[in-house]
């Protein structure tokens, strides 16, 4: 089975002088012309080619087709890059605030409990939560539809304390 030549590399009776010519137009950015080109001199000191040969050589190698591979090579490069650098963003996140959350924790456990509030164990708790789920990439607040009533994990949470709250003024009275 015969390999496919890859349209970024240089192909079958291309020269090098024309490939030479492909790459330099390539990395001349975006006000990349065929003149420009043209202009250009080579390692060699000497000119590529003249405007006219540098023309049928675009044509005939095909350098829009070319040019467009590979600025997509070059995208997927770099959201490959950024895609490993935001996984090592999120474990860095991730584990910093397990060790808050553990910090804190033995924070937690040295005090008395008149020294906390429940309002105060809530705070902790929502915020130790929200933290965690920042660094995962999670959505702060989840809402979910229970009947046609839609709730929230955060608003649940508040709920339970001002029950409590109200449960604790009625059972001291």
């Amino acid at each position: 089975m015969k390999k496919e030549n890859n349209i970024l590399d240089i192909q079958p009776k291309e020269t090098a002088r024309a490939f030479e010519a492909w790459r330099n137009y390539r990395d001349l950015g975006p006000k990349r012309t065929h003149r420009k080109v043209s202009d250009a001199k080579t390692i060699g000191g000497k000119k590529v080619a003249d405007y006219h040969t540098v023309v049928k050589w675009s044509a005939k190698w095909k350098w829009a087709d070319r040019l467009t591979q590979w600025k997509r090579d070059q995208e997927e490069t770099f959201r490959a890059k950024e895609e490993e650098a935001i996984q090592a963003m999120v474990a860095r996140h991730t584990r910093v605030s397990l060790i808050l959350q553990n910090k804190a924790s033995e924070k937690l456990n040295l005090l008395n409990g008149e020294d906390l509030t429940v309002k105060d164990a809530l705070e902790y708790v929502k915020e130790g939560i929200r933290v965690e789920r920042q660094s995962r990439g999670e959505p702060e607040m989840i809402s979910k539809v229970t009947g046609t009533v839609a709730t929230n994990f955060i608003d649940e949470l508040n709920k339970a304390y001002d029950d409590f709250k109200q449960n604790s003024r009625s059972s001291k009275k």
